[in-house]
């Protein structure tokens, strides 16, 4: 994330920054109304589609809840029977798949 956040300012034109220094503006001032809302622009699609995959593949998961969803499964398979064992086991891999996927089409989006 670190290293998206580096080449977003530094991709932007030294200009930009000369041009904030000519008018007074202090470093902090210059990134923070200069750089960063442009830098943004550039940055987005690179961090939506890497937050996609640290959903995908980190710890990620469970701070949204993917843990508790599991779990959330694996008590309603011990309450209602082992019969329903791969019935609720796919509506939490249908429901993952849709956030997933939901994401993944935000991210197209907002790459156009």
């Amino acid at each position: 994330m670190s290293e998206i956040f580096r080449a977003g300012i530094v991709s932007l034109p030294k200009g930009q920054r000369e041009a904030a220094a000519a008018i007074g503006l202090r470093t902090s001032q210059t990134f923070r109304l200069v750089l960063v809302p442009q830098a943004v622009r550039i940055m987005l699609p690179a961090l939506i589609s890497q937050l996609v995959t640290i959903l995908k593949e980190t710890s990620l998961g469970f701070i949204i809840g993917y843990t508790e969803l599991l779990r959330s499964g694996r008590v309603a398979v011990e309450y209602l029977g082992g019969q329903y064992a791969i019935p609720v086991y796919t509506l939490i891999a249908v429901i993952y798949l849709l956030v997933n996927i939901s994401l993944s089409n935000l991210a197209r989006r907002i790459d156009r």
